[in-house]
């Protein structure tokens, strides 16, 4: 899922139910937050926050990759 560029995307808790999600790209956004439900994708290879201000960031076992620049 890639949200590249979208302003302030906000992350609903339900994010959760794609299971399968693989890869989530949040590069050149506003985020303000995480929800915690995103530790629930287990799935989730990639978090990409490239370029990306976030003023909170929870992130637990299961994801192998976070880029930060």
């Amino acid at each position: 899922l890639d949200l590249e560029r979208v302003y302030k995307p906000k992350l609903p808790n339900c994010i959760a139910r794609l299971s399968r999600l693989r890869y989530l790209g949040l590069r050149w956004t506003y985020l303000e937050s995480l929800p915690s439900s995103i530790s629930k994708l287990l799935k989730l290879q990639t978090l990409d926050l490239k370029h990306t201000y976030s003023t909170y960031l929870n992130l637990e076992d299961g994801t192998q990759t976070l880029v930060l620049e």
